[in-house]
């Protein structure tokens, strides 16, 4: 079986391992048009997929795991390296993990490109475009369109650091409003601090008037305020805006190129995923479990569509679940009282311990109001 992968981020390595593992009798040419590994993004991985990894990278990834999910430093550490379990770690440190794990396979090779040329894409059995929603193979090989499917409405908080002190995790408050995956925390080009937020639409039409975090507080600031602390940040000179995401899928996912060669998208490629809950790369790991297990099956094609439109849905239905309701909470906060926030929590078995402020109890039962 002759292979060709284009795109060696992390779904594209991560790919060639699993089809390694799966196929004994398979050669493969892995194509990237970057020559170091330089992306600092923090990624979360769950604990289902990884799974499904070599023992040996699991335990490298351990070792820089994250305590919580912090922007990354300059070299791509993170800040804080105590493991516990998260999976958490930047791109570019997973990256390495899969090459030096791969690279020693005879049956790999590696080479520096952006493209691949019908005439020789015809030489393999398989060819994979891995290299996400611009992709090479999808609009040159295969003439997939991306089409939007679904939109999303976000807020985004970016702000610059006082200093560049490495702050510790003892900092963290131990009480927090909403669970995590109410935002994410990313490194960006002009800041190293980040903050994404999924709301709802009318939120979205009204934030450029509601929203100031210098002005009178309120809940919208609070929960960005939250967010700050919960990454261990101190900020200054914070920005708030909208943030419009369509989340496009591409068709179609899959094409004959002709002489029996296969040409196939893998992860961001067949579909632009709302990167605020960080679990695009989980679906597209997902993804490359499944064309390593099914490549050779007769309805491989048929499945494979199948399997990514299923995977789909459930994302966009998990992404419902990172909506902050601000709306729901302003419309019935003046109407709450603290008692009825207890037995609404005690109703709901949510601890509330120390908690002495009714707006941190309605917002911490934000769900459940």
């Amino acid at each position: 079986m002759k292979v060709f992968i284009l795109g060696a981020g992390p779904v594209g390595l991560i790919l060639a391992m699993f089809l390694l593992e799966k196929h004994s009798d398979i050669t493969i040419k892995l194509c990237e048009k970057r020559t170091e590994f330089t992306r600092k993004q923090i990624v979360g991985i769950t604990k289902d997929i990884i799974k499904l990894f070599p023992e040996e990278v699991v335990s490298k990834m351990k070792k820089v795991g994250c305590a919580i999910t912090p922007v990354a430093n300059g070299k791509g550490k993170c800040y804080n390296q105590t493991y516990t379990g998260n999976y958490t770690l930047p791109i570019m440190i997973l990256q390495k993990i899969i090459n030096d794990y791969i690279k020693y396979d005879d049956r790999i090779t590696f080479c520096t490109s952006d493209r691949l040329v019908l005439s020789e894409a015809k030489t393999y059995d398989y060819v994979f475009g891995c290299e996400g929603g611009k992709s090479y193979v999808g609009e040159k090989l295969i003439g997939a369109k991306q089409k939007i499917k679904n939109t999303f409405y976000g807020m985004a908080a970016l702000g610059e650091p006082t200093n560049r002190k490495i702050y510790k995790s003892k900092s963290r408050p131990g009480k927090m409003y909403n669970s995590q995956h109410r935002f994410r925390g990313f490194s960006s080009k002009t800041s190293d601090y980040y903050l994404g937020i999924s709301i709802a639409k009318r939120t979205f039409e009204q934030l450029p008037k509601r929203m100031s975090v210098d002005k009178a507080p309120s809940i919208i600031q609070d929960i960005v305020s939250e967010g700050m602390r919960y990454y261990d940040y101190k900020v200054k000179n914070v920005s708030v805006f909208p943030i419009l995401i369509n989340m496009t899928r591409a068709h179609p996912l899959t094409k004959k190129l002709g002489n029996g060669t296969l040409a196939c998208l893998v992860g961001d490629s067949t579909s632009s995923p709302h990167f605020f809950g960080g679990q695009g790369l989980n679906s597209g790991i997902r993804e490359a479990m499944f064309v390593s297990k099914n490549l050779t099956k007769i309805d491989f094609r048929k499945k494979y569509k199948e399997f990514a439109d299923k995977d789909y849905k459930k994302y966009h239905s998990d992404m419902e679940s990172y909506v902050i309701p601000f709306e729901r909470i302003d419309a019935i906060y003046p109407y709450l009282t603290f008692d009825g926030l207890q037995e609404l929590a005690k109703e709901k078995r949510v601890r509330v311990n120390g908690i002495t402020s009714k707006r941190e109890l309605a917002l911490l039962l934000s769900d459940y109001l």
